[in-house]
């Protein structure tokens, strides 16, 4: 089996008990590591020289093949009260924000915005709810209003790149159960991918077949 990427191929070589994993780039090849306990009777190695990974004679697509490339971005300056009004407009209800020089810094989603406004004990003992005073929401909304997006974000995100496999994109938004992710370029947002471009794309996979 053989991956591409670039110049650099990934070599899976079955012989009997033992594939061994190589990356090669160009002449030069690397033996990585070897996995032990998986066996085939016959292995062929077949070497492709190609920029584009190809699958059973599908070109593999990437992220950059069905991303929107306009993507809602908010500044570490805006406030509660403006990401809220953000957020009831954008299509995929999440806001990418950025600082002065545009890097990428956090996500806000619905969701940050209500963490926002739920006192964070909560997290620790779900009891206590009947404690809260029944106007607490709406006293904190008004009391937030001017909240600034970097108390509000998530700083802990995951990207991926515009040259990256819808596979990898898939991959993350389902193992960390998450709908969207940027893509990211140099530090800077370039995109958005949310599982309703992923679903549209294999439509048109079983439209094709």
């Amino acid at each position: 089996m053989v991956i591409c990427h670039g110049k650099h191929f990934l070599l899976l070589v079955k012989r009997e008990s033992l594939i061994t994993m190589f990356l090669s780039d160009d002449n030069q090849r690397e033996r990585l590591f070897a996995l032990p306990g998986l066996h085939e009777n016959t292995g062929r190695l077949v070497l492709f020289s190609c920029r584009t990974t190809i699958t059973e004679g599908r070109e593999i697509m990437k992220v950059k093949d069905i991303m929107d490339t306009t993507p809602n971005l908010a500044r570490t300056t805006d406030t509660f009260e403006h990401l809220v009004r953000m957020l009831d407009e954008v299509k995929y209800r999440v806001v990418f924000v950025v600082d002065a020089e545009d890097n990428l810094v956090g996500i806000v989603t619905e969701t940050d915005i209500v963490k926002a406004l739920i006192p964070k004990y909560l997290t620790f003992d779900e009891f206590l709810i009947s404690a809260i005073n029944e106007n607490y929401l709406e006293n904190k909304c008004i009391e937030s209003r001017n909240l600034a997006s970097t108390q509000i974000m998530t700083k802990t995100f995951l990207s991926v790149h515009e040259d990256d496999t819808l596979m990898k994109a898939a991959s993350l938004m389902a193992v960390n159960k998450i709908h969207t992710l940027p893509v990211v370029k140099d530090g800077k947002v370039v995109g958005i991918v949310h599982l309703m471009n992923l679903v549209r794309h294999i439509m048109k996979i079983l439209t094709k077949d």
